[in-house]
């Protein structure tokens, strides 16, 4: 019945959180690495530890720098928009999948047709947080069948997809 299947990457711009991340961990490393050099130059017992400690730091600094670049992909297949997240290239999840059939809009996250709007549905920022790249919102059922706000940064491809089944509930004004 459906023969749309539309598939579409994005990648997340790095958040303010995500940089100030970065910095702490750096500012980490670097302040054990002087307490390994004190430990070494002084002949404390306590290399050992301080040696653990920087080995620790380093394997934390990694972690936040993989898990700072994220990815969203978007599926729409058989009326449903399935939302994964892929973290550093290399793990993906599960986020979200979305019945577009029983939509109400979809339009840009900037539209007028959102004025005032209702505010108790949970939402969901799936979105690039980057201005270059347009962010739509698409109100639906989600799969535990709670009314939400999709904020998601989808192409062309996957715009004209959605459209072409319901054409009544997508603007893009």
């Amino acid at each position: 019945m459906f023969d749309s299947v539309v598939e579409c990457a994005v990648k997340r711009k790095i958040t303010g959180g995500a940089i100030a991340a970065r910095i702490s961990m750096i500012l980490l490393d670097l302040a054990v690495a002087v307490l390994v050099t004190l430990a070494i130059v002084i002949e404390s017992s306590l290399v050992a530890v301080v040696f653990v400690g920087l080995i620790i730091s380093i394997a934390l600094t990694i972690m936040v720098f993989r898990n700072s670049i994220v990815e969203y992909e978007y599926n729409y297949f058989d009326d449903k928009l399935r939302v994964d997240k892929i973290m550093h290239a290399s793990n993906r999840r599960r986020l979200n999948t979305f019945n577009v059939g029983k939509m109400e809009i979809l339009a840009p996250a900037d539209s007028s047709r959102f004025g005032g709007g209702v505010n108790n549905r949970e939402k969901y920022d799936f979105s690039t947080h980057d201005d270059t790249m347009r962010a739509y919102i698409l109100v639906a059922i989600d799969e535990d069948n709670n009314i939400c706000e999709l904020k998601f940064s989808p192409n062309e491809q996957l715009l004209a997809a959605i459209k072409r089944m319901h054409s009544r509930n997508v603007f893009e004004d």
